[in-house]
């Protein structure tokens, strides 16, 4: 009784810690680009595709992209039953009897069996597809499509493929095993499978070859497993763990001698020995495994009912998602005993053998930073953020050090005395007197003891420092007369010092000279280090881009990437021990056997897959032939693989153009040319994965780019000679006849440029006098009414705007500030005539720069003075003009308004009519032909806008927009 209960009391342990450490896994659903989450089964073909059977129909994998093959004579959506002919052609069938192949990445109907009409199974046997349901056996050939042998079956038992040949085929009747080596032969007794009475109770799963032997599985409530010896009949009952009971198992698949048995609680990854099922591990348990399949980089995929995805690309990499949560220190106690710190400050002692995780009586309030087991008194050093602690294992008790300091490492000198490392100095601590020695008051980031030297080296914030103990001398290490600036170090069993610098990698130092180093150039995954750990001649180092294993012994490097399983590049902490590492990362903590974890990557197979000419698809031809004008080309290729697309990448060579091999930009799988010059040119195209430096085969296409007939040396010796003929007798025939055109045009642009000019300089004459009379009429009119003194004030005012005038009218251009002060000075004089019923206003956009804006000088005026007389003379009162000047931005125009309260340019003109002499405005007609003059000669767009305001039909004044290309 008490052996039964320690074997159950050990099974149930065993399982417990089955699931809480499992091999790392990648999840796929359909936020990463899966276009389903329900799969009915897996296929990993001959050249690296996987193909999915799922609810939503059949897709292909190439490691890059997911692509649906559909067919529009298919009915329904599910697809099931993937497997592959002898042509290597994947097949599948669906519920409706159906059943379809892949041929030129289509998927083609192969025949739709009415009578069927339900999923049924099927295998291959040389050129025959093998229906089978629970009477018949059909044997169809796949070249006619006929039927042309049926056999009986009578005991139900699923039949299956035995052999990957094709050349015989197995199945069982009436609880025998039977195979067929040609379809006009008989069948071939092979083994019983035993009586019908052994079979009644659970649903069958079929037969399976495994070690020589075949194996019968069948299923319900629980499992059950048979032996049955070949050519015998001889039949051994497996006996299957209790643990499997109310499991439901609907398949076994076998991969590399492992049987898995998929079911609705996940997949158990089982072998048989002494006839007994033994359990090695279970993945994914919350989860309907429909199918399991090995792809041909080693990556395991399982596809699942209503969950996605998953992979594990290295069986090796465990995971302790249930043991362990958020641990942030991590270091050995011995090869069978871990220390771990979580983030909730306790610290733990883990036994790997047994699994027993015991629990210190300490919890820290900091993070833990490192710790240090002392075997003389069993005790371990713990440094926290804040403090240290002497914790005594036997007796589960702890003391204080003395004087708190926040410990970053911590190394054995002797068994009195420790060397650490603080943000403030590189320090000895006796832990029996709890005294420290402080030898540098400096930020020191880690320290160590190197045994065989006697000294101390340390990594500082002012570079990598040896200590000479006897000489209590700290001295710079040097590289390349430089300082080093690092932050982890590790010794080698030969007396090496490693230091890991920020970002040039890894240097090593022995006797205070530098020996070796590890960058990018000679394989290290990248330059920035995250952590290192020594053990023997190893030293094992996390970057930002993988986890490597540098064997100094063999001088060689061994690289763990995402590729290879990692879930993460952030690793925090790195114990090694004799055959294992345990590493922690922000994803958790994983193991590995470091004997087994890395895999031989195997190198890409690269493919050419699409051609495109000209934005045209086209076959890959044996050789590429273009015109030179239609030579843009783009070539794609891809190499199948789980993430391919982040792991490999491609090169190219294009002899003929360039002697240089190319790198391709990470993720992107195409060459694109624009043009080429005519020639013959041999494209070549390599990839590698990374951190490898075996490239896979080398695709070649030859290209020729052809000359366009007008390059040809005849054709252009032709087109010269006609050329240097047609152009002598030209210029002999037309050399006179342009001279005389190009006389006469020069004389005619001659006089119509003094023509403008002279017209400009008439009408400015006669536009200043005219102004002048204007104004004497407003002098005149306060002299009649004998106000002396405005009209002294006026003819002061007047003087100056004359002055102003005469200086305009010698410039052909005036700044815009100039011509405001004129306006101004202007609407003042015509103010004081209009005594208080005139307002006006001028408003400048204040982004204009009114010293640099030229316009052209007696502009504005005459149209604010037809304003004044014309609109606003005859208003009775509340006369109003405003001027506003501001800037188009989008067309570099000044745009200036005139805007008057008037009576309208139709009710001054019928007040016009009825005056004596009927007076005709010279200005307005003046100025026009002078705008039209100052177009013609500046090539400009000077623009005059009148528009008539109203209010219910009675006017309102007159809006004068004029617009001046500015001239700065």
């Amino acid at each position: 009784m008490k052996k039964n209960t320690a074997f159950f009391l050990i099974l149930f342990f065993s399982f417990f810690f089955l699931n809480a450490q499992e091999p790392l896994s990648i999840h796929l659903t359909e936020k990463d680009g899966l276009p389903d989450i329900e799969f009915y089964d897996l296929l990993a073909d001959k050249d690296g595709f996987i193909w999915l059977a799922a609810d939503k129909g059949l897709f292909k994998y190439n490691g890059r992209e997911y692509q649906l093959l559909d067919n529009p004579l298919k009915r329904g959506r599910s697809l099931f039953g993937l497997k592959t002919d002898l042509k290597g052609r994947v097949w599948c069938n669906n519920l409706a009897g159906q059943f379809f192949y892949v041929e030129n990445n289509k998927l083609h109907l192969f025949k739709d069996f009415e009578d069927i009409n339900t999923l049924v199974d099927y295998y291959f046997f040389e050129n025959y597809l093998v229906t089978i349901n629970n009477k018949y056996i059909s044997f169809t050939n796949l070249n006619t499509k006929k039927n042309e042998r049926v056999l009986k079956k009578t005991d139900g038992i699923p039949s299956e493929e035995l052999n990957d040949n094709f050349k015989d085929f197995h199945f069982s009747s009436n609880y025998n095993l039977f195979k067929i080596t040609d379809i006009n032969k008989e069948k071939v007794f092979v083994s019983s499978l035993g009586s019908k009475d052994e079979y009644v109770r659970g649903r069958k799963i079929g037969f399976k070859l495994y070690d020589k032997k075949y194996i019968l599985a069948q299923s319900e409530k629980e499992l059950s497993l048979k032996i049955s010896e070949i050519n015998t009949s001889r039949n051994i009952q497996i006996n299957v763990p209790e643990y499997l009971n109310g499991i439901l198992i609907h398949k076994v698949t076998i991969i590399k001698n492992t049987l898995f048995l998929l079911s609705n609680k996940g997949v158990f990854s089982t072998s048989i020995k002494n006839n007994r099922l033994i359990i090695n591990d279970c993945y994914f348990k919350d989860n309907y495994v429909t199918e399991v399949v090995l792809d041909k980089n080693e990556n395991y995929w399982f596809s699942t009912l209503r969950n996605g995805v998953f992979i594990i690309s290295n069986k090796e990499i465990k995971v302790y998602n249930q043991l362990f949560d958020n641990i942030t220190t991590l270091r050995k106690k011995n090869d069978k005993t871990l220390f771990l710190a979580s983030s909730n400050g306790t610290v733990e002692e883990y036994h790997i053998s047994t699994k027993a995780i015991k629990k210190l009586n300490f919890i820290s309030n900091t993070a833990v930073k490192t710790f240090y087991y002392i075997p003389k008194n069993n005790s371990l050093l713990i440094g926290t953020s804040n403090y240290a602690v002497n914790y005594n294992l036997s007796n589960n008790s702890f003391k204080s050090i003395n004087e708190s300091a926040a410990w970053k490492s911590v190394d054995f000198i002797n068994n009195d005395n420790y060397l650490v490392s603080t943000p403030n100095s590189l320090s000895e601590i006796n832990i029996t007197t709890k005294q420290y020695k402080h030898l540098i008051y400096k930020r020191t980031y880690a320290a160590l003891y190197a045994k065989k030297e006697n000294s101390y080296y340390a990594t500082m914030i002012d570079g990598f420092l040896k200590y000479n103990i006897n000489k209590k001398k700290g001295t710079y290490l040097k590289y390349k007369n430089k300082r080093v600036y690092g932050s982890k170090l590790a010794e080698l069993e030969d007396g090496t010092i490693w230091v890991a610098t920020h970002n040039k990698g890894l240097f090593a130092f022995k006797n205070n000279t530098f020996v070796d180093s590890l960058v990018v150039k000679n394989g290290l995954t990248s330059n920035v280090i995250n952590q290192i750990e020594a053990y023997k001649n190893e030293l094992w180092i996390s970057t930002e881009n993988g986890l490597q294993k540098y064997d100094k012994t063999n001088k060689t490097l061994n690289t763990l990437a995402k590729i290879d399983g990692l879930n993460s590049y952030a690793i925090d902490n790195i114990a090694v021990l004799d055959s294992l590492v345990f590493i922690t990362t922000n994803k958790g903590l994983l193991s590995f056997n470091k004997h087994k974890v890395f895999k031989k990557r195997k190198i890409p197979e690269l493919y050419f897959t699409q051609l495109i000419v000209n934005d045209s698809v086209k076959e890959f031809p044996k050789e590429l032939k273009l015109k030179e004008l239609e030579s843009n080309f783009k070539v794609e290729f891809n190499s199948n693989g789980f993430q391919s697309k982040e792991n490999v990448g491609y090169d190219y060579l294009l002899e003929g153009f360039s002697n240089n091999w190319n790198a391709i930009e990470n993720g992107i799988n195409f060459i694109t040319f624009n043009t080429l010059p005519s020639g013959k040119f041999l494209l070549k195209v390599r990839a590698k994965n990374k951190f490898q430096t075996a490239y896979s085969n080398v695709l070649l296409l030859p290209i020729t780019v052809t000359k366009p007939f007008y390059k040809t040396f005849w054709f252009l010796l032709f087109v010269l000679s006609l050329v240097v003929f047609l152009i002598f007798i030209y210029f002999k025939n037309q050399n006179k006849r342009l001279r005389k055109e190009q006389k006469i045009a020069l004389e005619k642009e001659k006089i119509t440029k003094e023509l403008v000019y002279s017209q400009l300089e008439n009408l400015r004459s006669q536009m200043n006098p005219h102004f002048i009379f204007n104004a004497l009429n407003s002098i005149q009119d306060f002299i009649i009414l004998n106000e002396k003194k405005l009209a002294r004030q006026y003819l002061v005012k007047f003087s100056k705007l004359i002055r102003i005038y005469l200086e305009h009218s010698q410039n052909d251009t005036v700044t815009l500030a100039e011509e405001i002060k004129a306006l101004r000075l202007y609407l003042e004089l015509e103010k004081d005539r209009f005594n208080d019923d005139f307002i006006f206003n001028i408003h400048v956009d204040k982004n204009l720069h009114l010293e640099q804006i030229f316009i052209p000088s007696l502009l504005l005026q005459p149209y604010v003075e037809n304003a004044l007389k014309h609109g606003l003379l005859h208003k009775i009162d509340n006369k109003k003009l405003d001027i506003l000047f501001e800037k188009d931005n989008n067309s570099s125009t000044l745009i200036c308004t005139i805007l008057d309260n008037g009576i309208g340019r139709e009710a001054a003109a019928e007040i016009n009519k009825k005056r004596v002499g009927n007076h005709k405005s010279f200005a307005t007609s003046a100025n026009q032909k002078r705008i039209n003059l100052l177009n013609l000669a500046n090539n400009s767009n000077l623009e005059i806008v009148i528009e008539d305001l109203s209010e219910n039909e009675i006017a309102t004044g007159t809006k004068i927009i004029i617009k001046i290309p500015i001239n700065q």
